[in-house]
């Protein structure tokens, strides 16, 4: 037992005292919903003592939910911070550990730390990374019993009471005791008071723990039900990716922490055409900024590092170009033709990047922005998306005499799947019949199919005809450069089709 009681204290938590928590809520960049229902919450705690003498209680728990990297972790520590209370960590791997009845324990420990924190500072803040590691729904015969395993040994350890029941996450017995201790019937702790009662006096009243739950997650859906009711975690908070100005201000609060010359023009350019950074990819890529500058002894992040940082981190790190000049020159044409695809057909989502570099995601490519307002998938933007696919198809047909190479095999395999998507599952074919597996597909749907997507090819063959110069001159800006700026392409195009 003793073994087990210092296993059951290694790796349990980080504890921040209120001095030493620097994060407010203005370190939060782009999540002002987020940070404004925070604060309401944070408005509530002043007033513990009014709440509860009207018959009501304070809130249990928060719940942070969104993709990773969008600012769960800032916002609860700036949440402690605004509060004054003292900050715990807690990871999944606090309450794991391979052998049975740890876990259990670890939650006990874990309780008895916060309590003593709750008196001392008049509340705790405890923050659980992670969550759906520990209360993830699962089970199984199998868990069930080294559930009752782990709960025999931690009551041998500590005279509780314990309901059993079935359940899964990281130690299905850490689950059950977490979800206890949260909210079961107060009991008296401590010696002291167990040697009071055996004596026939009253226990002392038990203190007003005040402990708020704070957790986060990016699978929300596999918590189990029990552990997000009312009580535990009163409320559910979004934290998705931030939209088109949340994106603006995040580039700004960061680039305000080094020395640059970026304008606010671009800023905002740098803000639309990220629609899927998050707090910490823009904290990432202005880093990144600062060690290219740092490397080349500069003091000053320029707009040429930033656009340095996104592209890296979008397409690898550089490994050289196409090794044989013939393979160089076909991808430049191929990469052409997208981008003057793109320009024409998607005109609202700019090019960010063309390039023939290999790079260790990809040989070459091109980035082009997303709208992140739109909504719905409209039938017109499928047309457009499915020919700028086609275009290296038909850019290797046109400039390499029908020696196509396996290049374009990805571009038709999209759009195919594009076309089969528009025809047999979302009516904008002949059909509102909907078939969810391709393979059970009828005949007929796939010969409409095949002749739609001839048709798109058709109707980009008379369009680039006419354009085949500007495709040019775009691929030899590729073969000089290797990579080329979104803007020059656009403006180069711009200027041939004047």
């Amino acid at each position: 037992f003793g073994m087990m009681w210092l296993m059951a204290r290694m790796d349990l938590h980080r504890t921040i005292l209120p001095d030493s928590i620097k994060t407010r809520f203005t370190d939060v960049f782009g999540q002002d919903k987020a940070v404004e229902r925070m604060s309401e919450v944070r408005g509530i705690l002043d007033y513990p003592d009014k709440i509860e003498s009207m018959g009501g209680y304070m809130p249990g728990g928060l719940l942070l939910t969104g993709p990773p990297g969008t600012g769960k972790t800032l916002i609860a520590e700036a949440f402690a911070g605004e509060t004054g209370k003292p900050f715990v960590s807690v990871g999944p791997e606090s309450f794991t550990n391979m052998f049975v009845g740890v876990p259990v324990l670890k939650v006990k420990m874990l309780f008895r730390h916060l309590r003593k924190l709750a008196v001392k500072h008049g509340g705790v803040v405890c923050f659980m990374d992670e969550i759906d590691a520990l209360g993830s729904r699962g089970g199984g015969v199998i868990n069930q019993i080294l559930n009752r395993i782990e709960m025999m040994l931690a009551r041998l350890w500590i005279n509780d009471e314990i309901v059993v029941q079935g359940g899964g996450g990281a130690g299905s017995g850490a689950l059950q005791m977490l979800l206890t201790e949260m909210s079961g019937i107060p009991k008296p702790k401590g010696i002291y008071n167990k040697v009071r009662v055996m004596l026939g006096f009253k226990p002392v009243p038990i203190p007003n723990y005040r402990i708020l739950w704070i957790g986060a997650t990016n699978m929300e859906q596999t918590l189990d039900p029990a552990l997000v009711r009312p009580g535990r975690f009163d409320r559910i908070i979004k934290v998705g990716y931030p939209d088109t100005e949340g994106r603006r201000e995040t580039f700004v609060g960061y680039l305000n922490k080094v020395v640059h010359d970026i304008t606010e023009v671009q800023i905002d350019t740098l803000a639309r055409e990220n629609p899927q950074a998050t707090g910490a990819s823009i904290k990432d890529a202005v880093n990144e900024g600062l060690l290219k500058a740092v490397r080349e002894d500069r003091e000053v992040i320029t707009w040429e590092d930033m656009r340095h940082a996104i592209l890296w981190k979008a397409m690898g790190e550089e490994i050289g170009e196409a090794p044989l000049e013939a393979d160089r020159l076909r991808v430049s044409f191929h990469e052409a033709a997208h981008a003057v695809a793109s320009h024409h057909f998607r005109p609202e989502a700019p090019i960010q990047y063309a390039s023939i570099i290999r790079r260790d995601k990809g040989s070459g490519g091109f980035i082009r922005s997303v709208d992140d307002t739109e909504r719905y998938l409209l039938k017109s933007r499928y047309i457009a998306n499915i020919k700028v696919s086609l275009a290296s198809v038909w850019s290797e047909k046109y400039f390499f005499d029908g020696d196509l190479s396996i290049g374009p095999g990805g571009d038709l395999d999209s759009a195919t799947k594009a076309v089969t998507a528009m025809v047999a599952r979302h009516a904008m074919g002949s059909t509102l019949m909907v078939w969810p597996d391709s393979s059970d597909i009828p005949d007929r749907i796939n010969e409409e199919i095949q002749d739609t997507l001839h048709v798109y090819y058709e109707e980009l063959h008379d369009f680039l005809m006419p354009r085949r110069d500007q495709i040019e001159m775009v691929a030899k800006l590729l073969q000089d450069r290797g990579t080329v700026d979104g803007i020059e392409v656009h403006e180069l195009i711009e200027r041939m089709e004047a």
